[in-house]
């Protein structure tokens, strides 16, 4: 059996019990030799190795040969482990916990420099110049993080990976994509649809959620349809609800902030609503999403990598980043309910065949690890 070392420091009970690290580590207990390496002590029927992060980053620890290294998040100060696994023949796996955004204003060179911008004036040549620091920058960015030692980075969506593998060419093949996943063996018996529109999110922590746009999609949606009302969970700043106050009382009516609810009561609001929004201006690959999937919704998103839960089309559907988009993609799946073209049971079939953990995500990265 492979020795595998799970790295993240972080790591506690709450992640242990309810997170997607906590899964993978249960899951690669049962495939490999695991030993989870961590700050905190934790659960005692995990084998694991509780040091200071000092200890960690410098790798003393690591005396297998061949071992594999499954490191979640990793930063630059891991750049002493990673030589010292590297002098081990070790394997080493970083699972990435980004969409990709802080690479996405960067991009090869040459395919916008010397086809575009090379002409024959001054402006162009400072741009090609422009672009060529961007290109030594970013990869120096990733030198510093120890991307020539690592085996392969682990991204949740495509948008990631296309991000990544256009930002950093010298890397594009050891990117690899792997969703995050979902237990999708919920009894559809258990669910009972009403026309509801919900949305959850910590919308005044994060403002790349864009209260701003659920608000404005909102009050166009209850002036053109009746017959759907919204439930929104998460505490949103008055500020955002102002515009609501023009519209009747009949409208508001449809409207219901219930506030930051359990993980439970999230769940149980899923139960009963047909569709989930997700507004966010970047997001990675939201858990959220997939367990309103998980409960037979459909989903409507910005292009973000949510949208890619969609499939396609046949799970939801993906807005531009205006209001007017995600209105009239609101409405389009509003109609695909009313006659019919959507179903719980469908969506939570077609997902599974996608995001479901036991069947789909840890086959995916037990195939990766074997092909090392």
């Amino acid at each position: 059996m492979k020795k595998l070392y799970f790295i993240f420091c972080e790591y506690d009970e709450l992640i242990h019990k309810t997170k997607d690290p906590g899964i993978f580590l249960k899951f690669f207990q049962e495939e490999f030799d695991t030993t989870l390496v961590c700050i905190k002590p934790n659960d005692n029927s995990v084998r694991a190795l509780f040091l200071s992060r000092d200890e960690i980053y410098a790798g003393n620890w690591l005396s297998d040969e061949n071992a594999i290294l499954f490191v979640f998040h990793g930063s630059k100060a891991f750049v002493r482990l990673y030589q010292r696994a590297k002098n081990l023949k070790c394997k080493i796996i970083v699972k990435l916990d980004t969409d990709g955004h802080l690479v996405q204003k960067t991009w090869r060179f040459w395919d916008k420099a010397i086809y575009g911008q090379l002409r024959d004036d001054k402006i162009k040549i400072n741009k090609y110049l422009g672009h060529f620091k961007k290109f030594l920058y970013i990869n120096s960015w990733a030198k510093s993080r120890g991307y020539d030692f690592i085996d392969a980075l682990i991204v949740e969506s495509e948008v990631a990976r296309k991000r990544y593998s256009s930002a950093l060419p010298l890397y594009a093949n050891k990117v690899h994509v792997i969703p995050n996943g979902y237990f999708f063996d919920y009894h559809v018996g258990n669910i009972h649809k009403e026309n509801i529109i919900s949305a959850a999110a910590r919308w005044t922590d994060f403002k790349p959620k864009q209260p701003e746009l659920l608000i404005s999609v909102i009050k166009e949606i209850v002036t053109k349809n009746r017959d759907y009302r919204f439930v929104i969970a998460g505490t949103i700043a008055e500020k955002y609800l102002e515009p609501l106050q023009d519209l009747n009382e009949s409208e508001k009516s449809r409207i219901s902030f219930v506030g930051n609810l359990s993980h439970d009561e999230v769940l149980a609001l899923y139960n009963e609503s047909k569709i989930s929004l997700s507004t966010s201006r970047w997001e990675g690959f939201p858990v959220s999403t997939l367990e309103a999937l998980s409960r037979g919704n459909s989903l409507v998103t910005t292009p973000t990598a949510a949208s890619e839960q969609t499939l396609d089309g046949e799970c939801g559907s993906v807005s531009g980043w205006t209001k007017k988009s995600f209105v009239l993609a609101l409405l389009g799946e509003i109609s695909k309910w009313d006659v019919g073209d959507r179903s719980p049971v469908k969506i939570m079939n077609k997902a599974s065949n996608y995001f479901d953990y036991r069947t789909s995500i840890i086959p995916k990265v037990v195939a990766l690890i074997d092909s090392l």
